[in-house]
């Protein structure tokens, strides 16, 4: 049975579980017991009284459990505490000020709950950020309204181009099929697609082994940048 009877008694209470503190009688409650647990579990940072809420308590609070930052006091929410509480816990990202998001917070929380991405200012949502939402949701259409759809597929929708055959050099094979023969060597006449000048560097890629391989991904297999726009032209051999 654990001992309140004792400071002793009451940190190894604390220690051994968090939520403990709530029956840590108040007269017996010190800077060093409440530490010590919510270190164990931030949200007991509620059973810490007001006049003992210091800087390095809600600190190590956020750290552990976003969530908590709904105990801390007004004065001591500053940009450090945010910012680690949304790395503990993404949901708390929808507790932060939005004058106080910021795009790593707006990425460390929809990488953990990506619905949190309602929450993020236009301002500060990029490319990089709809790419990790719709890469990775399966709920996004619950969550979002209309507006953030149309600006995520807007976003994220390949523009198709279509040009005149291009020249193909000797014994020219698809990249991504990694090796010359007879029976891989490029047809004239066959559907290729280039983008991000991928041809100059000397990189061919058939329609079929994009669409296959690359086009689902939209990043580019050499670089990993995201494929906003390609272009479809016929090999001339």
């Amino acid at each position: 049975m654990d001992d309140y009877s004792t400071p002793e008694g009451c940190l190894a209470a604390v220690q051994k579980n968090g939520w403990l503190l709530h029956f840590v009688p108040e007269h017996m409650k010190t800077p060093e017991i409440c530490l010590a647990a919510v270190q164990k579990n931030g949200n007991t940072l509620r059973n810490v009284p007001e006049h003992m809420k210091t800087t390095e308590i809600c600190i190590a609070a956020a750290r552990k459990d976003g969530m908590a930052i709904l105990y801390i006091p007004e004065d001591k929410k500053s940009p450090e505490v945010f910012s680690l509480a949304v790395k503990s816990c993404g949901m708390s990202f929808q507790l932060v000020p939005e004058a106080m998001r910021t795009s790593e917070m707006c990425m460390d929380a929809i990488m953990k709950y990506n619905f949190m991405v309602k929450f993020i200012p236009q301002h500060l949502l990029t490319d990089e950020m709809i790419t990790a939402v719709i890469s990775n949701s399966y709920v996004v259409g619950k969550f979002i309204n209309k507006t953030r759809m149309e600006l995520y597929y807007a976003a994220n929708k390949i523009k198709i181009h279509h040009d005149t055959p291009k020249q193909m050099p000797d014994k020219a094979y698809d990249t991504l099929e990694m090796g010359y023969d007879e029976e891989t060597a490029i047809q004239d006449g066959e559907l290729m697609v280039d983008f991000h000048k991928e041809f100059e560097y000397g990189r061919y890629y058939r329609k079929a082994t994009f669409e296959k391989f690359v086009l689902h991904s939209k990043l580019n297999p050499t670089t990993r940048e995201r494929i906003k726009e390609y272009t479809i032209y016929q090999a001339k051999v």
